[in-house]
C-alpha cells in the first residue's frame, strides 16, 4: 500500500510540474495575442484597451498631447501593474501571481516588438473600418486574457483584482471589469491636441463595442472557478477518499450503491469543486480505480459551507 502511495505521489508530481509548464506556455501565448490586440488594432482605430493597459494608453496618450513628451507604452503598462501583483501574490495564491508576473512581462515587452513593427501590420487593410477592429481587437484581447486566466494567471491590471474578488465574493469577473472599462470608455472621448479640449464621441462608442467582445469572450471561454459536481462510482472509495482529502481537501460525501445488473455493492463519490480542479479528481480517480465510473455536472449556484479555493 505504502509503495502504490509513493508512486501515486510521484505520478502526481509528473503531472503538477507538466501543468506547470503548460501554463507557462499558454500564459505566454495570451499575453502576446492580448499584445498584439493593443498594439495593431486599438492603437489603428484610435481606441482602448481596458483596465492597467487602457489606463496606460490613456496616460500616455494625455501626456504627449499636452506635454508633448513620447513614452513607452510598454513601459508604462509594467509599472502599473507592479503593485497590482503584489496584491495578486498576497491575497490570491503565489502560483497565481508569478503566472501573472510571466505575464506582465511577456505583454511589456511585446508591446515594446510590435509597437516598432507596424510597417508589418496585417490589419491595417482595416483601418478605414473602426467597427471591425473593435470586434477583432475585443475578441483577440478576450481569447489572450481567458488563455492567462484559464490556465491559473492573469494578464495583469484589473483582472487580478477581479480574480481576487471572483473568489472571495463568488461574483462575476465581468462585473469588475466594467467597472474600471466604463471609467476607460468616459475618458476616452475627451482630447487635448493643440491646447484645446475636444469631445470624440466615437472613441468611447468604439471602445465600449470593443468591451463588450471581450467580455462575452471572457465569460465564454473563462470557466475555471465555475462550480461542479462530480461523482465518481468505485469500489475503491477508502482508498480514493483518503487520497482525495488529502491531495485536493475538498469535502467528499460518500453513500451506497448496488448494480441493478450485476448485483455488485459499490460506492457513490459525491463532490463539489471548481471547473479548474476536475482533472485532477479523474487523474487520482483512474489511478487508483481504472474501472472508476465518472460523470461531471454544471452547478448553477452553491449555498452553504463550500470553500471555494484558488488556483494555486
Amino acid at each position: 500500500m505504502n509503495t502504490e502511495k509513493n508512486i501515486l505521489t510521484t505520478d502526481i508530481k509528473e503531472i503538477t510540474n507538466i501543468k506547470t509548464v503548460k501554463a507557462t506556455i499558454f500564459v505566454i501565448i495570451g499575453s502576446i495575442f492580448y499584445a498584439i490586440a493593443v498594439t495593431w488594432i486599438f492603437k489603428l482605430g484610435n481606441f482602448f484597451a481596458g483596465g492597467a493597459t487602457g489606463t496606460s494608453q490613456i496616460f500616455v496618450r494625455y501626456v504627449s498631447q499636452i506635454f508633448d513628451v513620447n513614452l513607452p507604452l510598454g513601459l508604462i503598462i509594467f509599472l502599473v501593474n507592479v503593485p497590482l501583483f503584489l496584491i495578486g501574490f498576497k491575497h490570491v495564491s503565489k502560483r497565481f501571481a508569478i503566472l501573472t508576473l510571466v505575464s506582465i512581462l511577456v505583454q511589456s515587452g511585446a508591446v515594446s516588438v510590435f509597437e516598432n513593427l507596424e510597417h508589418i501590420n496585417p490589419f491595417l487593410e482595416f483601418a478605414d473600418n473602426r467597427l471591425l477592429l473593435a470586434l477583432l481587437g475585443g475578441g483577440l484581447a478576450g481569447l489572450g486574457a481567458s488563455l492567462c486566466l484559464k490556465h491559473g494567471g492573469s494578464s495583469g491590471g484589473i483582472d487580478i483584482i477581479s480574480n481576487m474578488l471572483l473568489v472571495k465574493n463568488k461574483a462575476s469577473f465581468g462585473k469588475y471589469v466594467f467597472i474600471v472599462d466604463f471609467t476607460i470608455i468616459f475618458l476616452s472621448v475627451f482630447n487635448f491636441t493643440g491646447g484645446q479640449v475636444s469631445i470624440e464621441f466615437g472613441n468611447g462608442i468604439f471602445t465600449l463595442i470593443r468591451l463588450i467582445a471581450y467580455l462575452l469572450t471572457v465569460e465564454t471561454i473563462y470557466t475555471s472557478y465555475r462550480p461542479i459536481k462530480i461523482q465518481i462510482i468505485t469500489t475503491k472509495a477508502d482508498e480514493m477518499t483518503k487520497i482525495l482529502l488529502e491531495k485536493i481537501k475538498h469535502g467528499i460525501t460518500v453513500y451506497d450503491a448496488i448494480g441493478a445488473y450485476t448485483k455488485q455493492h459499490k460506492n457513490v463519490l459525491e463532490i463539489y469543486a471548481s471547473h479548474y480542479e476536475l482533472n485532477d479528481y479523474i487523474s487520482i480517480a483512474q489511478y487508483v480505480d481504472p474501472a472508476a465510473f465518472i460523470t461531471i455536472c454544471p452547478v448553477r449556484t452553491i449555498k452553504g459551507n463550500y470553500l471555494k479555493k484558488t488556483i494555486v
